[in-house]
């Protein structure tokens, strides 16, 4: 009996919706469970409805218009472009285009043309037209997803394709919410011109990451992200890469009348994860599985046998320590050993080499016995291998810690929640290629997945045998066999040891260029492209430099500026990227009511440096300005030299609690110059101090090196009750000074400021009035006026449900 639903009255439609309360459908079950079969039920049950059915793969479209053309329903299946004459004849975005226009029914087609994730090349003329954005007419079609989408993937730019200025250069920078720690990109009008005429102005052609950063910029269907800190590393030439983090935005959905996605593990999927505070997801009412397990299979007498190679995560670091090759080489001989000698036949997946055009990595069964069949990690799609019993997936395809952070970051995801989603996408979905998706099929099975937890987990999917660690003879694969941690406390510890060591490096000198005496690079002014290099002085030839620069009288303009360091090329005229060591903090002090005398014997005596101290060219008698530099005792790196600079910084703004005294704590990256010394520009402000005591002892410092961190941001729920250790005000300063000198950056110290604030007030339970005062003492770091501290806590302490007034 042939059923017929009124879909406009039986579906929630997107008319007028928008956000949040826009319904989507979604189709779970497990692999196998004739989701699409109930699909096509439904589809011809809706007679009068216009559907467009997106899939994955051309070999997909290929077989839903089959499954469609078999029950009678005409459909116009769009997979392959057109050609006449050899040549091109219009492509897949322009013939959907044309059906949808012609009123054709049904329409399959890959799902990122059906939403406009990717543009056909004939359309780039229209794509600078804003009306290609706006929707078609896809008002009265419902749309239908074959396999859950991918909506997050990460681009990395290093080396020559990556210059310091490039992403200024061609994108605008906005952040969407005031404390984020990203930046949404777009193209400004130059990087419009080089994605249309596809070089950049260098007359570069654009390379493949570039093209496919500028493409997902350009499609308003896409976010793209970068990270605040990491872009201000590499525009200060600390860093040579950049990661650009890739969304899809859930909007791309709203044009349709109705969408419904279907898909194994729905709710375990990213998209789901991703979106599902912007959209309500809802189960479809009409499609579904024809089961919701395999309990079938076990009553059948299907055995399911589990195994896995690596008992940690099974990681790119691993492999690179054992060898990608030795692994997968002794792997297949492991699996040839336990499949069984008459159904030897299986899939295997590993990773794609390192570098496009290499070889594939060598399986052994894949060319001697002809038996193992290589097909890709990401399997959605691929549905001809039923045939197949055994499947072995030895791709390390988990997030890494930049991942990680920016999914916690930008969708509350956590690094478990992603492990799921990697797991059960890929892994998942691989095994469930093989007859384990035949209902009848009565084969037993055999899943090596690459670690335990992935194995676990698919047993946990599939039921089955308790999985089996099949020893490969690494140790790094093995978990030391006094080690009684459970599984999250190992997880817990290893994230810790990754920290740690990352930390570690960070506080390392290890390694830092040394040479002999000081190298000073000397600008003549701002700007200049022919700075010059002089090499081997001794501190005494700095003094004399310096002394001498005092009785020049100089323009703003035409004043040199110095840096200390070795330079790694002398015909660079840049300091970002081209100092590997240091041999000096440069220092700048922008208001102060300290006489530099006493600063100087503070320096001196207090710290014991040596040190000069010279005026700043708008230095006064009534408000000194000074610059001051401290020689170091060896060459230290880019981040020893912040840390000391830190360190430093921290001490004199103790010394000067309560003082006006501003430092300019952002000068501590090793790129910086500083201006040379001259005549300032008013009588009165002459300054000229050095002092002779010690070199800053570098290991003496990097010895005093905090043991923890201070944490600047507030827990997600605070209390008053809770006990902490009281600080003091001294304490307080070394919090808050340390604060600004990690986030007060330009365009940031707002940012800054309230993390001061919430350490105070919500990390160590300070009480408002010893906070406010505090700040007052610290408030110029972060160029605040007098009443900004009290107007901070006062908000903070009003949101944590009370009211005072400091007034």
């Amino acid at each position: 009996m042939t059923i017929q639903l009124n879909i406009e009255t039986n579906l929630h439609l997107n008319e007028n919706i928008a956000g949040s309360d826009q319904v989507i459908y979604y189709v779970d079950g497990p692999v196998g469970s004739h989701k699409t079969s109930s699909m096509y039920r439904f589809v011809a049950a809706c007679p009068d409805a216009k559907f467009t059915i997106g899939t994955p793969t051309n070999s997909m479209t290929e077989q839903i218009a089959g499954g469609l053309e078999a029950l009678g329903l005409a459909c116009l299946p769009i997979h392959r472009k057109e050609y006449e004459d050899g040549k091109k004849k219009e492509g897949s975005a322009v013939r959907y285009r044309r059906a949808v226009q012609g009123g054709t029914r049904i329409v399959v087609l890959n799902h990122d043309v059906a939403l406009k994730l990717v543009f056909d090349k004939m359309d780039c003329d229209q794509i600078r037209n804003p009306d290609l954005f706006a929707a078609d007419n896809y008002g009265d079609i419902h749309l239908i997803v074959d396999e859950i989408l991918s909506v997050y993937k990460r681009f990395t730019l290093k080396g020559m394709t990556l210059s310091n200025e490039w992403v200024s250069t061609y994108f605008d920078t906005v952040k969407r919410i005031e404390k984020s720690e990203y930046y949404h990109l777009t193209l400004n009008d130059r990087g419009m011109v080089a994605w249309a005429n596809g070089f950049l102005e260098e007359h570069q052609p654009l390379s493949k990451q570039q093209r496919a950063i500028f493409d997902h910029t350009v499609n308003p269907r896409y976010r793209v992200a970068v990270s605040v800190k990491d872009l201000d590393e590499l525009q200060r030439g600390e860093r040579t890469s950049l990661s650009f983090f890739v969304t899809v935005c859930p909007s791309i959905l709203q044009q349709y009348r109705s969408v419904t996605i279907i898909g194994a593990n729905f709710q375990k999927s990213m998209l789901y994860k991703m979106w599902r505070d912007e959209l309500n997801f809802q189960p479809h009412p009409y499609i579904k599985g024809d089961y919701d397990d395999f309990s079938h299979k076990h009553k059948a007498g299907v055995i399911i046998n589990h195994y896995y190679f690596c008992e940690p995560t099974f990681s790119k670091g691993r492999l690179n320590a054992v060898g990608y090759e030795n692994v997968f080489d002794k792997a297949a001989l492991v699996i040839e050993s336990i499949v069984p000698p008459d159904d030897p036949e299986y899939i295997f997946a590993v990773n794609n080499p390192p570098n496009e055009g290499d070889p594939d990595y060598r399986w052994i069964t894949e060319t001697e016995g002809g038996y193992a069949e290589r097909i890709s990690a990401n399997p959605r799609g691929q549905n001809g291998h039923k045939d197949k019993n055994a499947s072995a997936f030895l791709a390390a395809v988990n997030f890494s810690n930049i991942d990680t952070t920016f999914l916690k970051s930008a969708f509350d995801i956590s690094s478990d929640e992603a492990r799921e989603a990697m797991t059960y996408e890929n892994i998942s979905q691989f095994h469930g290629r093989t007859s384990i998706r035949v209902q009848d099929a009565k084969k037993n099975l055999y899943f090596f997945s690459p670690d335990r937890d992935a194995a676990f987990a698919m047993q946990k999917e599939f039921g089955g045998e308790a999985p089996i660690f099949l020893d490969l003879g690494f140790d790094e694969f093995r978990y030391s066999e006094d080690d009684d941690r459970t599984d999250k406390a190992r997880r817990s510890d290893y994230n810790q040891n990754r920290k740690d060591s990352r930390e570690d490096k960070r506080w390392s000198n290890e390694g830092a260029r040394q040479y002999d005496g000081f190298t000073l690079g000397i600008w003549l002014k701002r700007g200049d492209s022919f700075p010059d290099f002089l090499e081997g002085l001794s501190w005494g030839d700095i003094l004399y430099l310096i002394e001498d620069q005092t009785k020049a009288k100089r323009s703003k303009t035409n004043l040199p500026q110095i840096r200390e360091g070795f330079f790694k090329d002398h015909n660079d005229h840049r300091t970002s990227g081209n100092i590997e060591s240091t041999k000096m903090l440069q220092m700048d002090v922008d208001a102060s009511r300290v006489n530099p005398a006493t600063f100087s014997t503070f320096l001196a005596d207090g710290l014991g440096f040596t040190h000069v101290i010279y005026n700043s060219i708008n230095s006064t008698e009534e408000n000194p300005r000074f610059h001051f530099l401290i020689p170091l005792d060896k060459a230290v790196n880019r981040t020893v030299h912040e840390r000391i600079f830190s360190m430093v910084a921290e001490q004199i703004a103790a010394q000067y609690e309560g003082v006006e005294f501003k430092l300019e704590v952002d000068r501590k990256s090793i790129n910086h110059p500083i201006y040379s010394a001259c005549l300032p520009k008013k009588a009165g402000g002459e300054i000229y101090i050095a002092r002779e005591e010690a070199f800053l002892d570098v290991d003496a410092y990097l010895s005093h090196r905090p043991s923890v961190a201070v944490e600047a941001t507030a827990p997600t729920t605070k209390s008053k009750t809770t006990k902490v250790a009281k600080i003091d005000f001294l304490e307080g300063i070394r919090i808050v000074s340390e604060i600004a000198l990690e986030h007060a950056k330009p365009q940031q110290r707002d940012h800054a400021f309230n993390l001061a604030g919430q350490a105070l007030i919500y990390t160590h339970n300070m009480p408002p009035v010893e906070a406010i005062q505090v700040l007052e003492t610290t408030v110029h770091m972060f160029d605040k006026d007098q009443s900004a501290p009290q107007r901070l806590v006062n908000s903070l302490v009003s949101a944590d449900g009370y009211q005072m007034n400091f007034r």
